[in-house]
């Protein structure tokens, strides 16, 4: 059986990621998180505890990024 190998495949194994995948996914996916948190309505917005806890997860993606790009 074979597995289809992503951009992040060899990380598991101790390779590296791809800088531009994790730079790119974090960036995206923070800055939709917070336009979309700043223009909904006030009732049916998302807690910020939530949110804080999905901008430090694509802070890290964005950090290993940025640490792999300059290793």
């Amino acid at each position: 059986m074979t597995i289809l190998q992503g951009p992040v495949s060899n990380a598991a194994h101790g390779g590296s990621v791809n800088p531009w995948f994790s730079i790119g996914v974090g960036s995206i996916v923070l800055g939709t998180l917070w336009v979309r948190y700043f223009t909904t309505r006030k009732e049916i917005k998302t807690p910020l505890g939530i949110l804080l806890g999905i901008s430090a997860i694509c802070l890290g993606f964005i950090m290993t990024g940025v640490y792999e790009l300059f290793r």
